[in-house]
């Protein structure tokens, strides 16, 4: 994953990764939402998703599909979301995460 901080309110350094996506996960997609990190936060705890205290990771079910979030704020109200799960590349389940991620980031924006 690529760090970058473009504004000085951001956290200077990515945040740990050690244990944040298990092993053998695979990425799904990264969603790009014009709200702040906190409001994705919110979204995701809505969602049922769960913050893991040592990686900093968002874990549950989007839509029946088990998942990983990154959140990252890029800028006061830009933040990037990276969704990584333990569904195949191609599988059906990977596309019913795409659709939730559809649906997730129409759910960011609302709260935004």
């Amino acid at each position: 994953m690529l760090w970058v901080r473009l504004s000085p309110e951001a956290t200077p350094a990515a945040p740990a990764l050690a244990d944040a996506v298990p092993a053998g996960w695979h990425f799904c997609r990264t969603l790009t939402v014009n709200t702040p990190a906190d409001t994705v936060r919110a979204a995701l705890a809505q969602r049922g998703l769960i913050a893991e205290a040592a990686s900093g990771a968002w874990r549950g079910q989007l839509d029946g599909v088990a998942a990983a979030a990154l959140v990252l704020d890029a800028q006061p109200r830009l933040a990037f979301v990276h969704l990584w799960t333990d569904a195949a590349p191609g599988s059906l389940a990977m596309q019913a995460l795409h659709t939730a991620a559809r649906s997730l980031r129409a759910d960011i924006e609302a709260l935004g």
